[in-house]
């Protein structure tokens, strides 16, 4: 299986657009616009769908991380498929709190957040 292509497709499941149906003038795919959205404004919960119910924050915070790994600039950063089946099965049974640092993907679009 393509890991990548689960990033993607995961990405779509969680922020409720397809690929390619950005709202942007910048003409950015879904793994930039997250990346971005995440980067700049620490806005994780910015970007997941409001239909999501907020009870299962953790477990769509710890989904999107998996997405963003799958989905790194250099390939043998992606974890294996085993890997994101593990880190689910973790998540499901209510472990692995994620950790959504900005140096958790390396991205082409990674900025620095504003100082706090």
């Amino acid at each position: 299986m393509d890991v990548y292509g689960y990033g993607v497709v995961l990405l779509e499941l969680i922020t409720g657009r397809q690929a390619d149906d950005i709202e942007s003038s910048d003409s950015l795919d879904i793994v930039k616009w997250v990346r971005r959205k995440v980067n700049i404004t620490n806005g994780a919960l910015q970007v997941i769908d409001p239909k999501i119910s907020s009870s299962s924050q953790k477990e769509i915070l710890g989904a999107l991380e998996i997405a963003l790994r799958c989905t790194a600039v250099i390939p043998e950063k992606r974890p294996s498929m085993l890997e994101v089946v593990r880190t689910l099965e973790s998540l499901k049974a209510g472990g692995c709190v994620p950790n959504l640092e900005l140096s958790t993907w390396d991205s082409e679009e990674q900025v620095q957040p504003p100082p706090a």
